[in-house]
């Protein structure tokens, strides 16, 4: 249950570690940061081939069409039969940071697109090596699958915001409600820590 009054305050200035208390249930796999590894458990998974995308972090800018035109040319070398291919989006922070500072029209951009119609013909899968905070969250959320490190961290979507409201509320529950990677109650905790969520 959230409990969702308009818009919720928060100070300004802040200095607070990432809500954690998700992460585990995001988990799907413990693994290794050695790319062979990372290969081998991808290959267990089937699929016609497996693809790579940097995506690197903090979103600003047109980053978002670039990334939809790299995961477009991957899905147009799909064969479109029954075997879909893994595409994996690699979350990289930039050097000494968690990757806050996405901006949230370019995620909710890039989000919408994981989850439309077309890419039925390739498998995403989120992948956090290091850590994904701030609204790089949606990103992640909007893939069939979330893969991290033991270590990792994924969460704290709304670090950089001095107050969310409902328009942002209501993207991370579109995404959360399109692909069912984690239920929406806990996607709208991540985003806003002032919301009570009750399992």
């Amino acid at each position: 249950r959230t409990r969702d009054r308009g818009a919720s305050r928060r100070p300004k200035s802040r200095d607070r570690r990432p809500t954690l208390s998700f992460v585990a249930l995001l988990l799907t796999c413990l693994l290794g940061s050695q790319p062979n590894l990372f290969g081998q458990e991808l290959a267990k998974r089937g699929g016609t081939g497996g693809f790579r995308i940097r995506v690197n972090l903090p979103l600003t800018g047109s980053a978002d069409q670039l990334i939809k035109q790299m995961v477009q040319r991957v899905v147009e070398q799909q064969s479109g039969g029954p075997d879909r291919g893994v595409l994996v989006l690699e979350f990289w922070p930039a050097a000494g940071t968690e990757g806050r500072g996405t901006e949230f029209e370019r995620a909710l951009s890039l989000a919408r697109y994981l989850t439309s119609e077309d890419l039925q013909r390739v498998r995403t899968v989120a992948y956090v090596p290091r850590a994904a905070i701030g609204h790089a969250v949606l990103v992640a959320l909007a893939c069939e699958e979330i893969i991290m490190d033991s270590d990792a961290v994924l969460g704290d979507a709304g670090i950089d915001e001095s107050a969310i409201g409902p328009t942002m509320r209501g993207g991370y529950t579109e995404i959360a409600r399109s692909r069912r990677t984690i239920p929406e109650a806990m996607a709208l905790g991540m985003l806003d820590a002032e919301l009570q969520v009750s399992r």
